[in-house]
């Protein structure tokens, strides 16, 4: 019988619930944000990438209060941010120079919001900012 404890039914219905929905579910949207995000990312600009991983996070996280048990927020924001963020923080970063030279704040405020949710995300970006204000700053003098 699944593992049941008749004694305490509701760690029993919670360990059932995390060992054969949850973590068969971050699964599932792992696979499924990596997939999507590697194509789109190869047919559209890192801008539009971003645009789209940022609506992606907002709908995760619309759905788990309608759908879910909100326990699995937690889990199911680090494996969406995993697929969308981590795994493509470098073409992000490689755009980084670009949006500053373009002065494209917006985009720009929209890199800063997905980099700054994940660990060490924002680290390789201070230095390359310190460069482009230094840089702006003796041009001005000049």
């Amino acid at each position: 019988s699944l593992g049941l404890d008749e004694a305490d039914s509701s760690k029993s219905t919670l360990d059932v619930y995390k060992e054969y929905f949850e973590k068969p579910f971050l699964e599932a949207t792992a696979t499924y944000y990596d997939n999507e995000s590697k194509q789109f990312l190869a047919e559209n600009s890192v801008v539009e990438y971003m645009k789209k991983a940022e609506a992606r996070l907002e709908e995760e996280k619309e759905r788990v209060p309608l759908y879910l048990l909100n326990e699995i927020m937690s889990p199911l924001m680090r494996t969406c941010e995993q697929s969308l963020i981590t795994n493509h923080s470098q073409a992000l970063r490689e755009e980084f120079q670009i949006l500053l030279d373009h002065d494209k704040q917006e985009d720009l405020g929209r890199m800063y919001k997905l980099l700054a949710r994940i660990p060490e995300g924002l680290d390789p970006l201070r230095n390359r900012f310190e460069t482009h204000v230094r840089k702006a700053g003796l041009q001005a003098v000049e």
